[in-house]
């Protein structure tokens, strides 16, 4: 069979370099596969214990775990992660990831500030994401912030124009929100007029619309309408 030959092969690899990850990686594939999840993060444990640096390694346990629903082990095996790659943005947006995954509105925030501080032009959507669905005032106050640290970014994202739409809204700045949403609504459109997408870009409009209107739904399609 060709499972077996893989396996086969998988030992082989092995046998010649021990610890080979590539190796490793495809033998514990196989046997999440076949239903054995369990023995699969024992031996991701292990390796990783072996071999700290590896962060695919750890990448995949962590998601194993969060998949066991074991999410504080993962987010503890994230976080040292993170502290080995003290200059890169990509474990704190991991453990962003997690916590979304895992309905951690405040870890979210937290994580995504991490990595915004790291990489600012990379990672501003997330931060401005989790900002918004967390949805405090503070929060509010803190993606107008942002935004206004990122003006080109802003210009080339219709998500984060919409997002400041809402915070002008929910601060107060009622008219220049509605304004930010109608051009972020336009640019959606030309999005998809030009991959005849269809509806489907405008999806993300209409969920921060109806954090600015949450009761109206009429007046969503109003400003749809007038965009």
């Amino acid at each position: 069979m060709l499972t077996e030959r893989v396996r086969s092969n998988v030992a082989e690899a092995l046998r010649r370099q021990p610890g080979y990850w590539p190796a490793v990686a495809l033998g514990l594939d196989l046997g999440i596969v076949s239903g054995d999840s369990s023995r699969a993060i024992r031996e991701l444990e292990t390796y990783v214990e072996e071999n700290p640096s590896n962060d695919e390694a750890r990448w995949a346990l962590v998601q194993q775990l969060v998949s066991a629903s074991a999410a504080d082990k993962a987010i503890r095996l994230a976080e040292d992660g993170a502290q080995r790659n003290p200059d890169s943005a990509t474990w704190p947006l991991r453990l962003h990831q997690i916590a979304r995954s895992t309905g951690r509105p405040d870890e979210m925030v937290e994580y995504a500030e991490d990595a915004y501080r790291l990489e600012p032009d990379r990672t501003i959507s997330f931060l401005v994401a989790a900002l918004v669905t967390r949805g405090r005032s503070a929060d509010f106050e803190r993606v107008l912030t942002v935004v206004n640290e990122q003006p080109g970014v802003v210009d080339r994202e219709p998500y984060l124009r919409g997002a400041m739409g809402v915070a002008q809204m929910r601060t107060g700045r009622r008219n220049a929100g509605v304004q930010s949403l109608k051009e972020a609504y336009r640019a959606y459109r030309e999005s998809a007029e030009e991959n005849l997408a269809g509806l489907f870009p405008l999806v993300p409009w209409y969920n921060l619309a109806t954090i600015a209107y949450p009761t109206d739904p009429a007046a969503i399609e109003k400003l749809a309408r007038e965009a």
